[in-house]
């Protein structure tokens, strides 16, 4: 069985997206080893890699370009991260490796940086008088935009919340 099939028999249960983001997780894991997920090499060098492998590979993924461009994100690594920890135990209950090196370095990763996102940017206060100025204020619909506007403005509101807002 290769690596492919595995993921889909033991993640069956999981969502088409969380099988993807395993899959995808092995396969960079398995690049990073120097090999393609379908070959049979790459399934003989996940079954030897140990911690160094392990460390190296989450180092590496640092290094790659994430989707702003600047690096990988900590939620992509810790999701890496569990991903492969996850196969690696379910590698070691089918009797298929003998160690985990994904257990061992569990805390290589801060779990505590879920709160290290991109800092909103902050709108001059001058500018937020122009914005509030756009809408008619003629037409119900410039009314109703002025008043969401300064709703958000004065509340802080992201425009989920403010569009969830009712009047009850």
């Amino acid at each position: 069985m290769n690596l492919q099939e595995f993921v889909q028999n033991w993640y069956f249960d999981c969502s088409e997206n969380t099988r993807r983001r395993y899959l995808t997780a092995l396969s960079q894991f398995s690049k990073f080893l120097g090999a393609s997920l379908k070959s049979q090499k790459s399934k003989r060098l996940i079954e030897l890699a140990g911690v160094d492998d392990a460390l190296g590979y989450l180092a590496w993924l640092k290094k790659q370009p994430g989707q702003d461009g600047k690096g990988t994100s900590d939620r992509t690594l810790r999701n890496a991260f569990a991903a492969l920890r996850s196969i690696y135990r379910r590698l070691q209950a089918s009797g298929e490796i003998s160690r985990n090196p994904f257990d061992v370095i569990k805390h290589t990763i801060s779990w505590r940086h879920k709160a290290d996102k991109r800092p909103t940017a902050m709108i001059p206060f001058d500018r937020v008088h122009e914005l509030l100025d756009l809408p008619n204020p003629a037409t119900k619909e410039g009314i109703r935009d002025r008043a969401l506007l300064s709703i958000m403005f004065a509340g802080g509101l992201r425009r989920s919340e403010a569009r969830n807002l009712r009047l009850d």
